[in-house]
């Protein structure tokens, strides 16, 4: 019974939790949205608050183009980062969007790492600094390794020699970092 009991839960959570916060993210953004529409024209459209958020973000990444607009931009950030407590957060959090969804994209050289100079235990990760002279760390490079099943890691500084390029995605690298081993390469 406790077998199938785990086995059970194993199929449902996932499929549960991803509904749940997709359910609630939305519910909220409509719930917010139609309170605003309510006021205005007296009726709820089912939808809107996901709409609303998108064209929002659309429009300030157009205003954010914009060569006029830009310096205003560029005054919010340089008042955050002057706020002490703030800007540790901000900056951690624009580091880690950055590294996953801009031009600039960190996670995107998948590598194995020997491990004690080990060829025969090695873990995957990927290269986020390719050198760490301004640690005064010669030949040595940064490596991030996502735990599995987690939003954790651990950033490793190894020989150059110790690592090996991997001939894969970064997306399906990540997708198989951070599911075990169980997930599939595309």
């Amino acid at each position: 019974m406790l077998s199938y009991l785990l086995q059970g839960t194993l199929l449902v959570a996932p499929v549960f939790v991803t509904l749940y916060v997709v359910v609630a993210l939305i519910t909220t953004f409509d719930d917010k949205a139609n309170d605003l529409v309510e006021v205005l024209i007296n009726t709820r459209i089912p939808g809107l608050g996901i709409i609303m958020v998108l064209a929002f973000l659309t429009f300030i990444g157009y205003l954010s183009s914009l060569f006029i607009i830009k310096p205003f931009f560029g005054f919010i950030e340089k008042l955050i980062m002057n706020t002490p407590g703030v800007k540790i957060i901000y900056s951690g959090l624009k580091d880690l969007i950055t590294a996953f969804a801009s031009d600039k994209k960190k996670f995107d050289k998948p590598v194995l790492v020997n491990l004690n100079h080990n060829p025969h235990v090695q873990r995957m990760g990927f290269v986020t600094q390719k050198t760490m002279e301004e640690f005064g760390l010669q030949n040595k490079v940064a490596v991030y390794i996502p735990h599995s099943y987690n939003f954790s890691g651990n950033m490793i500084i190894v020989d150059e020699k110790e690592i090996t390029p991997l001939n894969v995605s970064s997306t399906d690298a990540l997708k198989f970092m951070v599911s075990g081993g169980v997930s599939d390469i595309d």
